[in-house]
């Protein structure tokens, strides 16, 4: 049977897993500043198990994309230009809604920050992820045809694989993947992205994958820990090639995949959270910070900023036309 035909019926739990994705990437921007060089504290915690937020992003887009019957060219490109556009628009919105309140209408900002989007920089640097995917989509009607020779595909992704782990290890003795911008460490995001159409089947017990999890978890602080000062950097970006991080983030996905959910009002509600969360919490953020809300402490900034988020992306998805904003 070909990876392509074994496409199951839509898999409401799906949208669990982004939604635990979305809290966890929040959680990675709201807990590093708060670690202590040798210190473990709460907050060193909580951002090392939250290493598998960009993993899972991923892998949550090959599920839904990988064995898909209408992944033409066409369709790659309408998807890439859809990206293009929601980016385009939040960051003019941004602009007007910026120029207003200061009444400065510097048309300088808005270049800087629509030249800076992709490669990390400027207001909304966490947008790196959509070139990434736009890169994905590229090659994505190439990877979607070679499901219809499974060994073909898995091949491709053991030597994906593999260049991952080298790009890892290249890490830990020289500049690594520090010297190259997350955008274009695409090995990292084509490996995922093909590992979740890998485990769209693949079942377990949920009572051994939660063992598991808990001792990859374990596993995982203890080998991050280890290794930054070999990589010289603690930031879990770095980390997307170990092993380790694979097996955890594998584990995770299995796990929260299987627990089936129907399609619920809340189901529908947290799915349609994903992508104003993730576009609108930096923002969040960096209004608290200026209220004094950073200074309570690492986990009450995590989570004021969580559900502020969470909230006002709820509002703002009940306003008729500007939630057309966030689709792709």
């Amino acid at each position: 049977m070909s990876i392509a035909s074994a496409t199951p019926d839509r898999n409401y739990s799906i949208d669990l897993v982004k939604f635990i994705a979305m809290c966890l990437v929040v959680c990675l921007h709201t807990t590093y500043d708060y670690i202590v060089p040798g210190e473990i504290n709460i907050e060193y915690i909580l951002y090392n198990s939250a290493v598998i937020a960009v993993p899972l992003f991923f892998m949550v887009s090959g599920y839904l994309l990988i064995g898909r019957e209408d992944a033409t060219y066409r369709y790659a490109t309408r998807k890439i230009l859809g990206i293009i556009r929601f980016v385009f628009l939040v960051v003019v919105l941004w602009w007007l809604v910026r120029c207003i309140a200061s009444r400065s209408w510097d048309v300088d900002i808005l270049l800087y920050t629509l030249k800076g989007v992709f490669i990390q920089e400027g207001p909304f640097g966490v947008f790196w992820y959509f070139g990434a995917m736009c890169i994905l989509y590229s090659v994505y009607p190439l990877i979607n045809r070679l499901t219809k020779i499974p060994k073909y595909f898995l091949t491709i992704l053991i030597l994906i694989g593999i260049m991952q782990n080298l790009a890892f290890s290249w890490s830990l003795v020289d500049i690594g993947e520090r010297g190259i911008v997350q955008v274009l460490r695409i090995w990292n995001w084509l490996f995922y992205f093909m590992l979740g159409g890998v485990l769209k089947k693949l079942t377990m017990n949920k009572m051994f994958l939660a063992i598991l999890i808990i001792l990859t978890g374990v596993l995982n602080f203890f080998v991050i820990r280890l290794l930054s000062p070999h990589i010289g950097s603690a930031h879990c970006e770095y980390f997307y090639g170990c092993p380790v991080v694979i097996v955890y983030a594998s584990l995770v996905f299995i796990l929260f995949k299987e627990i089936r959910i129907s399609a619920n009002r809340l189901t529908r509600m947290l799915s349609s959270l994903f992508l104003p969360v993730y576009t609108l919490h930096c923002i969040i953020m960096a209004i608290l910070v200026r209220f004094g809300v950073d200074e309570l402490g690492g986990l009450i900034f995590y989570l004021a900023v969580l559900s502020s988020t969470i909230m006002i992306s709820w509002l703002i998805m009940k306003i008729p036309y500007v939630n057309k904003v966030f689709r792709i």
